[in-house]
């Protein structure tokens, strides 16, 4: 029960934008409405946005544009920019659902449900750029008793080569690299990134949180 009770809270609080087209002016900040609910799961299906994020509806998207899919659930999330913190940048939804990048790799991510609070994840960032093969990520979630629950994990990159990647803009030359993560409980965790020509993580996805999963994250637009 008390898992059931947890994806509901998951289901109610994160926050969806449902993009509609403006006419022949396209998608706008304007057009992004935010929907909260409880329902999810029991009577209704949550929206899909990949049938109004098409490349054309992206290009005309006034401003940056990530595309948040939690796997599983099928619950998916249009994200703006919100504040900057160094090389911190956080995505809003405009219901308060938010997730926080460094360097295209999650860091932090609120009103999930079961929130990764914050994560150490430079050796990840190394990995990436510079083709690190070890490194330890960190991860700070609050337990029921809201205390902190730590767990480390210990983790392998592999360089995976170049491909064609698929995202919802289209698709694009990429670079990808694995990460495969196991912590001291055993659990393991296999997360993966494309990037593109100019260093930017275009698609991946990643892990967050036992209650969550994996969540498959697209910047559809700089």
């Amino acid at each position: 029960m008390g898992a059931v009770l947890a994806m509901m809270r998951l289901l109610g609080l994160l926050g969806l934008l449902m993009l509609a087209a403006c006419g022949n002016d396209g998608l706008s900040s304007g057009a992004l409405r935010g929907v909260w609910s409880s329902t999810f799961g029991q009577n209704a299906a949550p929206p899909n946005l990949r049938e109004s994020l098409t490349p054309e509806a992206i290009a005309r998207f006034s401003g940056p544009l990530l595309f948040v899919e939690v796997f599983g659930s099928g619950i998916q999330a249009g994200l703006t920019p919100g504040p900057r913190n160094g090389a911190v940048q956080q995505w809003n939804t405009q219901d308060g659902a938010s997730l926080s990048l460094i360097g295209g790799v999650v860091t932090a991510s609120r009103a999930l449900g079961d929130d990764l609070i914050s994560a150490d994840v430079s050796d990840v960032v190394a990995a990436l750029r510079r083709g690190a093969k070890r490194g330890v990520r960190v991860h700070r979630y609050l337990t029921h008793e809201n205390s902190l629950e730590i767990r480390a994990f210990k983790c392998d990159y592999t360089q995976a080569g170049r491909e064609t990647a698929q995202t919802l803009a289209g698709s694009f030359a990429a670079r990808r690299v694995d990460e495969s993560c196991f912590d001291s409980g055993g659990l393991r965790i296999d997360n993966s990134y494309w990037i593109d020509g100019s260093g930017v993580v275009r698609k991946s996805r990643q892990w967050l949180s036992p209650l969550v999963g994996y969540v498959l994250i697209e910047r559809l637009k700089d």
